[in-house]
């Protein structure tokens, strides 16, 4: 999955959903849930960096029956934020935007910070449209500042969340 997301980043695009969906296969195949929400998580990511609202809804919504059904509270706050990203995307900017912005408070309370500054991103994108480039330059801000706080790195909490 992580091989996906970093050749996505190298332009190419086709190879990485072709490897995001071998990964959720082979996560499926063995059965371990926390490893199928990984998947399911970076999938819808992947989609939401590709725009494409409607593929990282459908994962969200993955993510989000899956870790209700086995309690696992950091996954549902990631499966949020993306499906509200989503529905702003394809629905409605502003009631968007509004949920979006609950979501990534809840997701943030709880701790938090692995993708907060791509988060911050989503929302500036939905804050752009609905109340304008000011408010979205403070939500860049503020993801550049988690990002510089955490040097960047989620590595550390992803893992635990596996």
């Amino acid at each position: 999955m992580f091989l996906a997301l970093t050749i996505w980043h190298f332009g190419e695009g086709a190879r990485a959903r072709q490897l995001a969906q071998e990964a959720l296969q082979s996560a499926a195949s063995l059965a371990h849930v926390p490893t199928r929400a990984l998947a399911y998580s970076r999938i819808a990511i992947l989609a939401a960096q590709r725009n494409d609202p409607a593929a990282a809804l459908a994962s969200a919504e993955m993510l989000l029956a899956l870790a209700r059904e086995h309690g696992m509270d950091y996954w549902v706050a990631t499966g949020e934020v993306v499906a509200r990203w989503a529905r702003g995307r394809l629905y409605d900017p502003e009631v968007g935007a509004d949920e979006l912005r609950r979501a990534l408070a809840d997701y943030l309370n709880r701790g938090n910070r692995v993708d907060a500054p791509r988060f911050h991103g989503l929302l500036a994108e939905l804050e752009a449209a609905t109340r304008g480039p000011d408010s979205a330059l403070s939500l860049i801000d503020q993801g550049l500042a988690i990002a510089e706080e955490t040097g960047g790195s989620s590595a550390s909490r992803e893992s635990a969340a596996s």
